[in-house]
């Protein structure tokens, strides 16, 4: 599973639920994040692991590298690095999906910033892979042309919660 996690507190702060995702997905020890040198690495040697990938490693590290703060690792016009990240991303969410099955959650979706809803729809135009894409949020989540099912939830009543947290813990 991995978790995009939105918020209206970073709402101007572009992919940052997918930047937080790679984080934990790449999980670099306190070494690694202190040396750019040593985060690219781990990146590089984490994605020799993953078959199944389109984009080359050496293309892939840098821009994983730079969605995680290592700023000297791209040197690249801002709408080109915008859409090798989304390659860079897509790939990596379709080769975890065909090596298991991936569920995507993305919480608080309507908080979402624009280059995350962006590449939500970027993926969700692609053909489909074993992967499930879970939208949640508080209020109108945003339009994702694709192929979807929408169930909505309605809260609980006290007498429901009540009866849930009995239930779980008794």
């Amino acid at each position: 599973d991995l978790t995009f996690a939105c918020s209206h507190l970073h709402q101007d702060s572009s992919l940052r639920p997918v930047a937080r995702a790679l984080a934990r997905f790449f999980s670099l020890s306190p070494r690694e994040r202190d040396s750019d040198a040593l985060s690219l690495d781990a990146i590089r040697r984490q994605l020799g692991q993953l078959g199944n990938r389109r984009v080359a490693t050496e293309e892939a590290v840098p821009i994983y590298g730079w969605l995680l703060g290592v700023r000297s690792a791209v040197d690249l016009e801002p709408e080109e690095l915008r859409r090798k990240a989304f390659d860079a991303v897509i790939d990596l969410l379709e080769a975890m999906s065909i090596s298991s099955q991936l569920v995507l959650c993305v919480e608080d979706a309507d908080t979402a910033d624009p280059s995350t809803v962006e590449l939500l729809r970027a993926l969700l135009a692609r053909p489909a892979t074993p992967m499930l894409v879970v939208l949640s949020g508080r209020g109108q989540l945003p339009d994702l042309a694709g192929p979807s099912e929408e169930f909505k939830l309605a809260g609980l009543s006290g007498d429901e919660a009540a009866a849930l947290v009995h239930a779980v813990a008794p």
